[in-house]
Formats: structure tokens, sequence, C-alpha cells
């Protein structure tokens, strides 16, 4: 599990500006592939051989040839094996085998005849065989005239496969008709007689069945020399760790997937297909995190399905002797793995026992031996199949087991880290409830203490779920109390993680939708949580109907209920009615923690920062970080500085931001407050991102992933993949940034649409928008039904920024000029400067195609000292993309127009985004005409139009490229470079 050394290893002499830049890896959209699952169950070469035409000696047919040439025959490959029986349980992919090998069979005309799913035995049997396929026939009395289909049927397929091979096929043996099972037996036998005689027949004979112990079922049905078998393993956890790495791409937390891994391999709820299932699960979203936990959120197994796989592994185990049952029955009593050396002193087996029993037991591929280092573990491969091995043992000897277990563990010297856990599990099963409990605190308290956030909500769930079950037994619910602390330090982890959504969703799912009321001491972590994951309306009912329950006015409970309307009233930009409340707040100061006085501290900063008043806003600042540093308070520090950064990141000052965050790094992983050092990576990402350094931002981004991974901040991690996104986009490759977006829009919870939900489909309609495709039409039809929900103001002044690219793409210059006016008044409101003069800019460039241009002078003359104040290399960019577009339309003043054009050219090599290079690359082009540098201008389009390139090769598919490519702003530019073209025939053509 988590370890907190595994994240201090980050250096603290860490200096952001001399980082190596990362080379990029970039999965193209286009062949990004579906997540395959390689099961290694065939020898995919030994199943060729049996299978196809040998590629030495098969020649493709001539033009005029059959493809049914004798000389197949000769070339079908000559292995000994002329059966394979393929053995599973209920969902393990036996089916998907037998698909994915018809399919191939065809794709090499090989014949192919399919037994038990489908009419193919009737028609293979019946005396027309002009007779339409899929007809029956009517049954035919086996003791009279069945030999004699029998006969007509293994003619047929003799006759296939001397022209080109054949597989009889026996999908589901346990399903099939008797009579196709005698029929089977049949050319089992004639199949025996001809290699008697020494006769290599091109007919081969594949089944498949639920059954542990299928071959012996088909002893008298098959060759009985010629047959091989192979059992469909169920996943082990390696399994599971396999389809992670694959799904996570190229984020960097190993140590993430490991506790995924884990936690997933404790949580299946699934038979043995649960391949097949999780990889459903990660391609379409369908496994989430909701309420502080992973869910599937696919409907659950049905009972029948999980009662066949039950009865698969109770079967197996009935059929087991000696040794080989005598180890399944330990390890089902034992959730995990054990070391070698301690399972042997356990279950007193010697190693030549152990070793005996493991090699009995390796066909059917259930135990797995795991090196560890120095020492190697044992284990049954995944829960699933230790429940159901634990179904088939009767209780008494379930019981006796465990109480082994419990008298083992207890004399043995483990470290309490592992050692909890495991009495805990055996101490419920025995019945022991208190020492149960008292071994599941422990166990939350030693996860907790080293970060394992995985484990620790693991342990928090399963008392819940263990407490609930007792209190049903005993018929009145007398362990509230206990099943209480489970939800509190369950709301504690999810707390310090600032998964505020998590904690919400943990109060409504344990407590509210039982009808209980929220306790006291649970009220200011479950309001302040309301506030924070944006559910102001909800905050605001609680308060209201908490306060009056309070029956203590003055005490630290009723103080704190204050402190979160406050911030309630501060998310609502309600800033002096905040004030007035925290100020009221003096009459409680002796009833204040020194943390909540922190917590005031950072709201006055917040509120008057929002006012705008900078004397004060500094006053508390400092006051608020003294307070913390002097009591150790380090992530309200943490906080105080993050904002002083965030405000510095605002209005540009990125090498003042810089300074400030590397002190605040050095803090965070000096005294490991993990969730601060995050958002620190996150606000590194944000100063290189605004400076157009986009290596370095993916660099410090990627680190903010492995944090937020490593801790389970899986809702921070999906605001992390929308920065992606963002990243990608300004790269210009498109197909990574909608696959970012996309992959968060469905992983967050369709229960709640909450404002992440409304940020990825704002993000996916800025991509759609920017390449011209139609689904922006949709989505933002989407977001305008949203739109009601979203209160966080610099959310709304994105969504209005980009409504109005949407207009000007369409040059509908009325709406957009609305739209850009206010998201210019909201990011001035909240002291977003670059984007406010984004906004302004593009307002002047609205006057220019209206040749309205004294008033985008006007514009530009009042933005231009804001510009040279700032830092950003791409927003000067833009500024002089609008000086030079102004003049050379304006054509009042050609010696601006010259000096715009040389700055222009000047500053072209230091733009980082891609869609600024395209369109000062086309703008370049038309002005270097007029100025009759004919060759340069070529050269501007040229580099204009490999940029298109690149661009169109990254997205997911041909529809979006048609769309992008069949703009008017494009073909009107390759028009214009073709009527050069023809002027200058001396000028390359693109």
């Amino acid at each position: 599990m988590t370890s907190a050394g595994s994240l201090h290893s980050i250096s603290s002499d860490e200096q952001l500006e001399q980082e190596e830049t990362p080379d990029l890896t970039l999965t193209l959209g286009r062949t990004h592939p579906a997540l395959t699952i390689d099961v290694d169950i065939l020898d995919t070469e030994e199943l060729r051989r049996t299978t196809m035409p040998s590629s030495e000696t098969t020649q493709s047919p001539q033009l005029g040839e059959s493809s049914r040439a004798p000389e197949k025959s000769r070339a079908f490959p000559g292995s000994a094996e002329r059966a394979v029986v393929i053995s599973g349980a209920t969902g393990s992919g036996k089916t998907f085998i037998i698909d994915a090998l018809i399919a191939e069979l065809k794709i090499h005309d090989i014949g192919v005849v399919v037994l038990g799913s489908s009419d193919e035995y009737d028609v293979l049997v019946s005396e027309d065989e002009g007779r339409p396929r899929g007809m029956r026939v009517e049954m035919i009395d086996p003791q009279s005239i069945i030999i004699d289909r029998f006969v007509r049927g293994w003619e047929r397929l003799m006759q296939v496969a001397q022209e080109r091979g054949m597989i009889l096929i026996v999908d589901g043996f346990d399903r099939v008709r008797k009579e196709e099972r005698e029929f089977l037996k049949y050319v089992g036998r004639r199949l025996d007689l001809l290699l008697e005689e020494g006769s290599r027949p091109s007919l081969r004979v594949v089944v498949t069945g639920r059954s542990p112990r299928l071959r012996r079922d088909l002893q008298d049905s098959l060759p009985r020399h010629m047959t091989r078998e192979l059992v469909i393993p169920p996943p082990a956890k390696r399994d599971i760790d396999a389809i992670l790495e694959r799904f996570h791409g190229h984020m960097p937390g190993v140590e993430a997937r490991r506790h995924l891994s884990e936690y997933l391999y404790l949580d299946v709820r699934s038979s043995s297909g649960l391949l097949v299932r999780l990889k459903r699960a990660l391609v379409r979203g369908d496994l989430a995190r909701e309420g502080g936990e992973w869910r599937f959120t696919t409907p659950p197994v049905t009972s029948t399905k999980t009662r066949v796989a039950e009865d698969y592994y109770n079967t197996l185990l009935s059929g087991l002797d000696g040794e080989e049952k005598r180890l399944i029955s330990w390890l089902a009593c034992q959730r995990g793995s054990l070391f070698i050396d301690e399972f042997k002193r356990l279950s007193g087996m010697t190693d030549r026992e152990l070793s005996f029993a493991l090699q009995r037991i390796k066909p059917y591929r259930v135990v797995e031996v795991i090196k560890d280092k120095q020492r190697e573990r044992i284990a049954l491969v995944n829960e699933s199949v230790r429940r159901a091995f634990y179904a088939a043992i009767k209780i008494e000897g379930r019981e006796a087991l465990h109480r082994k277990y419990i008298h083992f563990f207890s004399n043995e010297n483990i470290e309490p880290s592992r050692l909890y856990p495991l009495m805990c599990f055996h101490y419920e099963q025995v019945g022991e409830t208190r020492k149960a409990l008292e071994m599941r605190i422990r166990t939350i308290r030693e996860q907790r203490a080293v970060n394992d956030v995985f484990g620790a909500r693991f342990h928090c769930d399963e008392g819940i779920g263990f407490i609930r079950k007792r209190a049903v037994h005993s018929g009145v619910d007398e362990l509230w109390a206990m099943e209480r602390y489970f939800i509190k330090q369950w709301m504690n982890i999810e707390w310090n993680l600032h998964n505020y959504k998590a904690l919400t969703e943990l109060i409504k799912t344990h407590i509210m939708a039982r009808n209980r009321d929220v306790p006291v001491s649970f009220s200011f972590k479950y309001g302040m949580a309301l506030g924070r994951s944006g559910e102001l309306k909800k905050c605001r009912e609680f308060i209201t109907w908490a306060k009056p329950r309070i029956e203590n006015k003055s005490s630290q409970t009723y103080a704190q209920m204050l402190i979160i309307e406050a911030d309630m009233l501060n998310a609502t930009g309600a800033y002096d009615n905040s004030l007035r409340l925290l100020k009221s707040l003096k009459d409680y100061a002796r009833y204040l923690s020194t943390s909540d006085v922190a917590a005031v501290y950072i709201l006055y900063m917040l509120n008057y920062e929002n006012l705008g008043d900078q004397k004060k806003y500094e006053y508390y600042r400092k006051k608020g970080e003294e307070l913390a540093l002097k009591h150790g308070l380090y992530e309200h520090a943490l906080t105080v500085s993050y904002s002083k950064i965030l405000s510095l990141l605002n209005s540009s000052q990125y090498a003042k931001a810089r300074d400030a965050l590397r002190v605040s790094l050095r803090l965070a992983i000096r005294h490991r407050v993990y969730r601060q050092l995050c958002s620190m990576y996150y606000m590194a990402s944000g100063v290189y991102y605004e400076e157009g350094s986009y290596k370095r931002a993916l660099k410090h981004l990627d680190k903010a992933v492995r944090v937020a991974l490593n801790m389970g901040m899986i809702e921070l991690v999906n605001d992390l993949m929308l920065r992606y996104a963002l990243i990608y986009q300004n790269l210009g490759y498109y197909g990574n940034a909608i696959h970012y977006a996309e992959k968060v829009k469905n992983q967050v919870s369709v229960e709640y649409r909450s404002e992440q939900f409304f940020y990825a489909l704002l993000t996916l309609f800025n991509l759609h928008n920017s390449l011209h495709n139609r689904l922006s039409g949709e989505l933002k039809s989407e977001l305008d039904q949203l739109l009601p929900t979203v209160e966080a103001k610099y959310r709304l002044a994105m969504y209005h920024w980009f409504c109005a690219d949407y207009y000007y793409r369409r040059r509908e210059y009325d709406e957009a000029f609305q739209e850009y006016r206010l998201a210019e008044e909201m990011y001035e409101s909240i002291e977003y400067v670059d984007d406010a003069v984004r906004c302004a800019l593009r307002v002047a460039l609205i006057h220019v195609d209206l040749c309205e241009f004294q008033k985008a002078n006007k514009i530009v003359r009042k933005m231009r000292s804001r510009v040279e104040k700032m830092e950003s290399q791409d927003l000067s960019a833009e500024f002089y993309y609008v000086c030079l577009k102004l003049h050379d339309a304006w054509q009042a003043d050609e010696e601006k127009f010259l000096l715009y054009l040389k700055i222009c050219e000047e500053i072209w090599s230091k733009i980082s985004d891609v869609n600024i290079q395209m369109k000062m690359n086309a703008l370049l082009f038309r002005a270097c005409l007029k100025t009759a540098q004919v060759e340069l201008s070529m050269a501007y389009f040229q580099r204009y139009y490999v940029q298109v390139r690149q661009i169109a090769n990254n997205l997911p598919n041909a529809d979006y490229i048609d769309q992008f490519l069949s703009n008017e702003e494009f073909k009107e530019l390759v028009e214009e470079y073709k009527s050069v073209t023809k002027e200058h025939p001396s000028q390359p053509v693109a």
C-alpha cells in the first residue's frame, strides 16, 4: 500500500527554471487502440498450426483457379493433436475464443461446422444436400436410422477436410443435444481408427465446456491419445495490473496503478469473467469513483450466472483429493496472500506435499505463487475464486480453519500493518464482533499513518457493511455508534484530500438515505464540503436546517456554523455579507480553535481580494500565514500562498509566481502536505502554460497526476486531465485533447451533473468549435441547459468566451460582441487580467471585420500598456496580430503597417500556441504579398499548411478531418495561394 516515503522522494531542492524538458509522448487520436486483453491460455503458434494452412507450402490461387484446390489438403499442417478441449468457468472467455477462431478460419477458407448454437448439425446430416440451410429435420429415432445420418455427416466433413481442411466445433458441450453428443462420439471413434491405420486426416475437433473435468467427460468421444486440454484460468491480480498499465497510458503513477489493482482485486463482485468486464468498464468509462469509492456503474452480474460460476469451483473442489484439496481449503479461508514459509508452518504441509499439490492443481490455474523480493507468497488468483471455493467448504470446516488462523497469527511476530487486517477478517468470520471491530479500527489507523488511502477507504466501507449485517441479525440497531465511527473516519480521509464531493456523497449515502440526521460532530466538515464542491443551494439549505438545532449558541459548533455560512456567502459573491458575519465571530473567539481562526483569516483575505481592497487583503494574508506557520498549520499556510500565487499568475507576473511556487513546494515536501503539493505542481504547470512553455507545463502536470493518484484524489485527477486537454490543444494535438476531455466527461458520475462535468463539456465545446466541427452546436445546447446550475464565475466567464468564439467563427458579429463583452466584464471582476485583455482584443477584431477602424484602434491603444506589463509571449503575439490586421485593413498609415509587420515577423519564432501561429502565418502570408515579398509570403503559407496537416493527422476520424478542412477560412486562403502560384509559377506548390 501507499507509503509516505514513496512521495517524499521528490527533491526538495527542485528549481522550477532549471528542469529538463521531457520528450513528448503523444498518442495520436486516430490510432488510439481499444483496450485489448491478452490471456495466455493458448499457444498461438500451435493453434495456428492446428487451424490454418502452412504459410510455407500454401500458394495463393491464380486467376481462374479454384480456391479449393486439392493442393490445400496437402498443405494443411500436420500437428499431432486432432482435438482441443477448452474448459473454464462461466464468463471466462470460451465463446470469445471460439468466435475469434471461426473468424480466422473463414479468412483462410477453412471449413467450419458448429454444433450446439445453430442448425448446422441438422443440415450436415440431412438427406437432401440442397435443402435450405437452417431448416430443421424431424427427430429421428437414434435406434433406427441414426447411424445413416452420422455416416452422411462424417462423409461431408471428410470431403471438405480433404479439399481445404475442416474444424468441427462444439461450443458448450453441456448445452448440446443428446444426438449431437452421440455424433461427436461417432466422429471421435472414426478419427481413432484412421489414426491407428497411420492416416493423418485434415479434420480437427474443438470442444468447450464449463466442467473442470471436461476431458474426462469426453474420454469416450475424442481420440484417445491425440487430444490437448486447455483450462482458461481465472484472472490473477497481475492480469488486472497489466490492464491498468495500458489503461493509464502515459500517466506515470506506477504506485497508483498498484493501489487501484489491489483495490479492484479485493472488490471484485463478478464471476471469473473479470477481465472482459473490466475491459468494458475501462474503455466505456463504466468504472468510476462515486461517493468516495470505486464502483462499476454497469449492472451487477445476475445471481444465476454467479451461481453457475460457484458450481464450477464446487465441482472442481469435490473432484480433488488429498493434499490439493487441503491446499485449496486453507487458501480459501485466507483473504490475500501468505508467505510460503508461514503457510507451511500454519498448514503443517511439507515441501514435498506442497509441491505435489501445486503440481496436481496447476492445470486449473487457480493458485499462484508470487516472488516477493527474497520470499515467495502463495494465494488463490483472485477474490471471486476464493469466495466460490469458500462457499463449497462446509460451515464447520470453515470455522475450524479460521480458528487455526487466529491461533497461528496470535503467536507469530508479524508487523502490525499486515497483522491487523488478517486478524480482522478471521475474527469477523467466526463472529467475534468486538475483536473484529477492534482490529478494523487498528487497521485504519495504521493505513492512515502511512497515507494508504485506498486501503483505509476499503476497510471503512467493509466495517460499515459488517456492522449493518450484525445489526440486522440482532434485530436492533445497537451498533450505530460504531458505524458512525467508520463513517467519520472515511469523512476525515476525504476531508484531508479535499475530496468534497466524495464527502457529501458519503453523508447522503450512509446517513441521509437511512433517514438519520447529520450528527452535530459532522456538521462543520459536511457544510464546508457542500460549499466547496459547488453545491451552494444545498449548503444554504443545510445551514438553515442545522443552525436552529444547535441548542448551545455559545459553543464551537455554532461558531463553526457561522464560518460555513461566511464561506458560502463568499462563494456566491456576497462579499459584504460574508465580512459582516466574520466580524460577528469576535463574540465567539474563545470557542474557536487555532485552525478555525486561521480559516477566518483566509476568508477575510478572500473577501477583501474580491472587493479589490489590496491593503486589507495583504494584512489578513500576512496574519493568516504567520498564525499558520507559528502553530504548524502548514495546509492553511499553503492555502494562503496559493492565493498569492494565483493573483500573480492572473496578472501575468510569471517570474514572481515561480519564486513563490519554489518556496511553497519546499514547504509542502518538507512537511508532507501532499494535497497542497499536488495543487502547487498544478499551479506550476499553469504558470508554464500561460508563458507558453507547454513541455514544462506537461512535466509539472505529470508530477501533479502522480501525487493525486497516489493519494486517491481521483476528482482532482479529472481536473488535471482537462489541463492536459488545454495543453495538447495549444500544441496542435487535438486528438489527444479530445481523448482526455472525453475521458473526464465519461468518468464523472451521471448521478449528479457537477461543475466538473460542465467544465469537461466546455472543453469539448471549445475543441470542436476550433475544428469547425458540427458537434459544437450540440454541445452548446447541452451547456445552455446546464448553465443555471453553475455558480463559479471563472467557469461562467469561460463559457461566454467560448460562446463568443463560436459566434465569431460563424460571423454572427452582434452575438459575438455581446458575449466577448460579458466575458471581459466577468474576468475583470475576478481579476483574471490576461483573459480580460484577450476578450477585449477579440472585440477589436470584430470592429476590424466590420470596418469600424477607429473603434478598433481605440481598444488597441487602451490595451497596449496592459499587455506590455505582462510576461506572456502568446498574449503579445495576439496583440500585435490585431495591430497588423487593423492597419492592413485600414490602410490609413503605411508606416505603422510596416512597423507592425516587422514586429510580427520578429515575434513569430517566440509563439508557442499552434493556433496563434496558424493565425499569424495566414496574416503574414497576406501582408507580405502587399509588400511584394512573394518568396517570404510563400514560406509563411507553407508553415501554415504544415500546421494544418499536423492537426488533421491527429484527428480521431475522417469526418473530423473533412469538417476541419472544409471551413471557409482555410478554403479562402488556399484559393489565394493558388492564384499567387499562377502569377509566380517559379514558387513551389504545397
